[in-house]
């Protein structure tokens, strides 16, 4: 049997970002092997549940030559685990992926500098700005820009590198036939002509709230470092680094300003020991003896000021709901302050049909005030950490509108 097939018959049995297919891989040695094993086989291996086993059992492959046939009719490319191309770095990470799904060009990334980029997806306009300019100059040195595509911090990255003829990779948490955020159409499109698109989920695959956390290790998992432009202390940014320490690998963080909440992580990670970036360089000097037929260190500053393509405007991001630039947060409060004196009382939309927290913190919020996550603890007397969980499904499902300062509306 094609061993292509096998791959993707076993990546179906496997979740993604668990130890499942390290122990599978390292017990039978090949993927014919697990493919071949027995229930006997398989009910000996240490850690194995038994739905697992069952799961391994069925050694249907149709929904896995139809995958493949999907990829062939969309021009995606399939890595599995044991391709020479697969990049070695992948390799060495916790629960690496069964393979990759690509569109692009797709980079021998063993022999290039890749440095991650992650941020928040309400980013301020120094965010913006900063995300823009080490990135364009990333790519401009010769460095691959790996980011997430998320709206945000992530597609500035990439707009960065690619405004300046350089290379970038978007790890996405859905197919990488699906677009999303849908807002990013024409970076889509961009990234599969110039850059690279990757993802360890089939086509047609939609994202979910895991998916993102999952599609991180990647991002930290294929770069030599990872630099962290704006976030919370409670974000998938973060996530992102804790993955960058378990997984040995650098981590940069940009200083942030005082008394913002999108600072709070960065400074965090500085102070935890994380390397502080004011430009590309700091970042490029790390691995410069390593690669030095790779890197081109420069004065920065001069060199984007000849280069056309050199465009910061690009760094003003728009909010996906409104289309409205996104302004500084004390700036979106003063403004939300002197309309509340005029505009008459809201009526709220009925939220009967969600889960009992997500709708008590759906209640607490309104269309015109924002409030902050400990507003929102306060209210409820829900714990941070599952008020989070509830906005992020809640943002998904578009009843609620992330804001500057880590604020929260409804849509």
């Amino acid at each position: 049997m094609d061993n292509l097939i096998l791959w993707v018959w076993l990546s179906e049995k496997c979740l993604p970002d668990t130890p499942t297919f390290s122990i599978l891989y390292h017990t039978f040695g090949s993927v014919e092997n697990i493919y071949s094993a027995t229930e006997e086989q398989l009910s000996k291996v240490f850690s194995l549940k038994p739905k697992q086993v069952t799961a391994l059992l069925d050694k249907n492959t149709d929904s896995a030559v139809n995958i493949i046939k999907v990829c062939q009719r969309k021009n995606i490319g399939i890595l599995p685990y044991d391709n020479e191309l697969f990049p070695s770095r992948l390799r060495t990470i916790k629960n690496p992926p069964v393979l990759l799904y690509y569109k692009g060009i797709l980079p021998d990334f063993d022999k290039e500098v890749c440095i991650g980029t992650v941020g928040t997806r309400t980013p301020s306009p120094y965010g913006c700005r900063c995300a823009y300019e080490i990135s364009f100059d990333l790519a401009l040195s010769g460095a691959y820009v790996i980011s997430g595509m998320a709206f945000g911090i992530d597609s500035v990255c990439h707009k960065a590198a690619l405004d300046a003829g350089g290379k970038t990779v978007a790890v996405l948490g859905c197919g990488v036939d699906k677009i999303y955020p849908k807002e990013n159409y024409e970076l889509y499109n961009r990234l599969c002509v110039s850059g690279t698109l990757i993802s360890e989920y089939p086509p047609e695959t939609s994202a979910t709230r895991y998916s993102f956390p999952q599609r991180n290790r990647i991002i930290s998992g294929l770069s030599l470092g990872t630099l962290v432009v704006e976030a919370q202390i409670k974000s998938g940014a973060m996530i992102t680094a804790q993955k960058v320490k378990k997984q040995n690998r650098d981590l940069f963080a940009i200083p942030g300003r005082i008394g913002e909440y999108n600072s709070l992580g960065p400074n965090s990670l500085i102070q935890s020991g994380a390397i502080a970036v004011n430009d590309a360089n700091d970042i490029l000097r790390e691995y410069e003896f390593l690669y030095p037929e790779k890197i081109r260190l420069s004065h920065q500053k001069t060199d984007r000021k000849k280069d056309g393509r050199y465009n910061p405007e690009k760094a003003v991001i728009l909010d996906s709901k409104t289309k409205s630039p996104i302004l500084p947060r004390e700036t979106y409060i003063a403004k939300t302050e002197v309309e509340q004196t005029y505009e008459a009382e809201e009526t709220l939309p009925n939220f009967d049909h969600l889960p009992t927290e997500q709708k008590a913190v759906a209640m607490c919020l309104s269309k015109k005030t924002p409030k902050s996550l400990e507003e929102i603890a306060k209210d409820t007397s829900i714990s941070v950490s599952e008020i989070m969980s509830s906005l992020t499904i809640l943002e998904i499902q578009g009843i609620v509108n992330a804001l500057p300062g880590g604020c929260f509306i409804l849509a």
